[in-house]
């Protein structure tokens, strides 16, 4: 008889770790919950009998509990998440149109760029756009010059540590 009880404890353990990983039969569950509802239950595994308490109790109340066919939580769950799509698809759509830029606008990256010749401010970007990009050309000019004098520097100390 102590190998039949051993053989059940060793299948209860099988079904607890099927039950928790949501993979029991509901006969498997309900065999769990008669095995749990038992008072002579193995001492290592007490500490299952409250949990295994409460999914029974807890299928058996919700089984009693009668909904009025009006009432209805799901629907109720699916309208908000409907309306809450909307109303974020509406913001992106309003959102995209007020930060769109305008067609005719056109981006001229000059704009509000001036320079000062002789005393005068001029910011007319049409005679200020050549001396800008003729600045532009000088500064990437530097850098390269800067780059290579860098690389030869870089060179000349290698072969010098050899």
């Amino acid at each position: 008889m102590r190998k039949e009880i051993t053989m059940e404890n060793k299948k209860i353990e099988e079904l607890i770790n099927r039950f928790f990983d949501g993979l029991t039969s509901n006969r498997e569950e309900k065999e769990l919950y008669a095995f749990f509802a038992q008072e002579d239950i193995p001492r290592y595994l007490q500490k299952y009998k409250p949990v295994f308490a409460y999914f029974e109790d807890g299928l058996q109340t919700e089984n009693q509990i009668d909904f009025a066919p009006e009432i209805s939580l799901q629907p109720k769950k699916k309208r908000i998440w409907i309306w809450t799509s909307v109303a974020a698809s509406l913001l992106i759509l309003i959102g995209l149109r007020v930060f769109q830029p305008k067609d005719n606008q056109s981006f001229d990256p000059y704009e509000g760029s001036y320079i000062i010749r002789k005393g005068v401010k001029i910011t007319d970007p049409e005679l200020i756009r050549p001396e800008i990009e003729r600045s532009l050309y000088h500064v990437s000019m530097r850098e390269e010059i800067s780059a290579r004098m860098q690389d030869q520097f870089v060179i000349q100390a290698l072969m010098y540590e050899q």
